[in-house]
C-alpha cells in the first residue's frame, strides 16, 4: 500500500514539472538576462567606436581640402636650414632640398602622410617620405653631374582612400653656384624719377625725387661673372617715406624694382634706401642711396631739366685758370667738356648720370 502511494506522488510530481516548462521553479533567470545585457553592450561598443566609420570620414574630409605645399631651397650644407635660401636657382655641385608641407582643412599639419616626389631633370634621393609633426616631409635634389644645367619640374603627390592632391614647381640647375655668392655677388641699387612710373621711357636718374608722384627704385643683382641672378628676393626699406611691395623676385636680367613713395605731396628731406639680398650660402648682401624728397616737382625732370655745354682748352686740366671756353681744342692736349644740369628754377641737379660721345676723338 505504501508502495502505492510513492508510485502515485511520483507521478503527480512528473506532470507538474512538464507543466512549469522543465525549469528551475526557484524562479532564478539570471543566465537570460545577463546574455541580454552582453548583447546590448557588444552593440552600443561597435558602434560609437567603428573604426572604419571613422577613417573613411577623416581620410575623406583630408583628401578633399588638404594643402600641399613646396619649397625649393638652395643650401651650402643641407643638413644645416641656416644656411638654406628659397630659390628655384639651385646648385648643380651640391645637394638642394625640397620640402613638403601637408595642412588640413583647419590648417592643421598632418603627421605621419605618405608624400612622394618626382622630377624630370636630377634625380631623388630617397622619393617617398613621411610627414613629422610639423606636416613637412623634406627630400634632396641633386643634378646628374656638377656641370648639368637647364630647366626642370619638381611634383609631389599625396594619396589617400584612391584620390590625389599634388603640386609642382619648375627650377634650373645653375653650374658654378657652389662658389659662395657672399664672395661674388654684387648689388646696385639706381633711384629714378618718372611722370610715369610704368613708363620708363619718362623716367630720369636722380636722387631729388618729387613727393607728389611714386618714384622707382631699381635693384640690379649679378653674379662675380657679371650674369644676372634670375628668381632672386631683393628686400627694400626706407628710413623716409615707405615703399610699395618688398621683397620682390629679380627678373630674367637680373632686375627688381620698387615703387618709392613721400609720406605727403609736401613732404621734404633727406631720407635713405638700403637694398638686401641674401645669398645661398647665408649670407647678407646690402647697398645704400641718399636721396631727398622735392615737393613741387609734378611735371617730370626729364621734361624740365637744362642741359649745359662748354668745352675748353687748358694748359693744364687739372687746374681750371689755365683753361679759356673755345670750339678751337688743341690735338696736343686734353680738353674738357663741361656739362651743367639744372632744374626749372635753376637749381642745381644733383647725383644725375650723364653721358658723354662724339664723332670726332
Amino acid at each position: 500500500m505504501n508502495n502505492g502511494k510513492h508510485v502515485l506522488a511520483g507521478i503527480l510530481l512528473a506532470m507538474l514539472m512538464t507543466a512549469c516548462g522543465g525549469k528551475d521553479l526557484s524562479g532564478d533567470s539570471t543566465d537570460t538576462d545577463s546574455d541580454s545585457t552582453s548583447s546590448t553592450s557588444s552593440t552600443s561598443s561597435t558602434s560609437s567606436t567603428s573604426s572604419t566609420s571613422s577613417t573613411s570620414t577623416t581620410g575623406s574630409d583630408s583628401i578633399t581640402t588638404a594643402s600641399l605645399s613646396l619649397t625649393l631651397k638652395s643650401c651650402s650644407n643641407i643638413a644645416d636650414l641656416t644656411t638654406c635660401t628659397d630659390t628655384n636657382q639651385l646648385s648643380s655641385e651640391r645637394a638642394n632640398r625640397i620640402e613638403a608641407l601637408l595642412l588640413d582643412s583647419s590648417q592643421q599639419p598632418i603627421d605621419g602622410a605618405i608624400i612622394v616626389a618626382a622630377t624630370d631633370n636630377g634625380s631623388i634621393k630617397t622619393s617617398r617620405m613621411l610627414t613629422n609633426a610639423a606636416g613637412i616631409a623634406y627630400f634632396q635634389l641633386s643634378a646628374s653631374s656638377t656641370t648639368a644645367e637647364g630647366a626642370g619640374t619638381v611634383t609631389l603627390s599625396y594619396t589617400a582612400d584612391g584620390s590625389s592632391v599634388t603640386t609642382s614647381k619648375n627650377f634650373s640647375f645653375v653650374p658654378g653656384t657652389s662658389v659662395l655668392q657672399s664672395e661674388s655677388a654684387n648689388l646696385a641699387l639706381t633711384l629714378k624719377s618718372c611722370s610715369n612710373i610704368a613708363d620708363l621711357t619718362t623716367c630720369s636718374v636722380s636722387n631729388q625725387l618729387p613727393a607728389e608722384r611714386a618714384n622707382r627704385i631699381e635693384a640690379l643683382l649679378l653674379d662675380g661673372k657679371g650674369s644676372p641672378i634670375a628668381n632672386a628676393l631683393v628686400t627694400a626699406s626706407t628710413d623716409n617715406g615707405s615703399i610699395k611691395t618688398s621683397p620682390r623676385m629679380t627678373d630674367a636680367d637680373g632686375v627688381a624694382y620698387f615703387e618709392l613713395n613721400a609720406a605727403t605731396s609736401t613732404s621734404d628731406g633727406a631720407g635713405t634706401i638700403t637694398l638686401s639680398y641674401k645669398t645661398t650660402d647665408g649670407y647678407n648682401i646690402s647697398t645704400t642711396k641718399n636721396f631727398s624728397f622735392v615737393p613741387g616737382r609734378n611735371s617730370s625732370l626729364i621734361d624740365t631739366a637744362r642741359l649745359d655745354l662748354t668745352l675748353k682748352s687748358c694748359s693744364n686740366i687739372a687746374n681750371p685758370a689755365t683753361c679759356t671756353i673755345t670750339n678751337q681744342l688743341s690735338a696736343a692736349r686734353v680738353n674738357l667738356v663741361v656739362a651743367q644740369l639744372q632744374d626749372s628754377d635753376s637749381a642745381p641737379i644733383v647725383g644725375a648720370i650723364l653721358e658723354a660721345s662724339t664723332d670726332n676723338g
